[in-house]
C-alpha cells in the first residue's frame, strides 16, 4: 500500500544521532511512504 503523503524526518533523530539519509528512505520505503521530508 503506498501512502502518498510525505514522512517527517523527526523520529530519525535520536541523542545517540541520526540515521543515514539512505536508510531513512529505505525503511519508509518499505512502509509504503511516497516521500521524505527533511528538517533542518
Amino acid at each position: 500500500m503506498s501512502r502518498p503523503v510525505h514522512a517527517m524526518d523527526f523520529h530519525f533523530q535520536t541523542s545517540m544521532g541520526v540515521y543515514s539519509l539512505d536508510a531513512q528512505c529505505e525503511m519508509l520505503a518499505e512502509l509504503g511512504y511516497a516521500g521524505l521530508c527533511v528538517s533542518a
